[in-house]
């Protein structure tokens, strides 16, 4: 059996890192460090259901909620750093995968918010502008 498993691209693994603000969403260790002024990230992207389940995972996670039909979908990735991956794919449990499942299910709908915040705001501002007049988003301050 091949790899599942696929290279996320640089801006994919941005989308990850500003998801989880930038901190390991289990232990809140940062995800970057800065060495001679340069910053290096030393998270890495974790499939919530595994890329490449052994048959024991398979069967204890047969009947739980999967994030995507596809393993490398975003939604089923998570930024997380290295010590809490390694203990998440280490002897993997149903009662981690659901907490991860939470986990990334309320990161999600607080992204889908934020964008329909954003949605809203932006709507807002350009009826302002409407109604004044005005064109550039600059000049209208909430």
């Amino acid at each position: 059996m091949g790899d599942n498993r696929r290279i996320f691209s640089d801006n994919e693994k941005m989308v990850l890192f500003n998801e989880v603000n930038g901190r390991c969403p289990i232990c809140g260790s940062p995800l970057t460090n800065t060495k001679n002024g340069k910053i290096i990230k030393i998270f890495e992207v974790a499939h919530i259901y595994p890329a490449n389940p052994l048959s024991s995972e398979v069967e204890i996670l047969a009947d739980e909620e999967r994030l995507s039909e596809d393993v490398n979908s975003l939604d089923n990735v998570i930024a997380v750093c290295r010590i809490c991956h390694k203990k998440f794919d280490t002897r993997r449990t149903v009662e981690e995968y659901r907490s991860w499942v939470r986990l990334k299910n309320k990161l999600l709908q607080d992204a889908k918010l934020k964008n329909n915040q954003e949605f809203v705001y932006a709507s807002l501002v350009d009826w302002l502008n409407e109604k004044t007049g005005s064109y550039s988003r600059e000049l209208v301050k909430l």
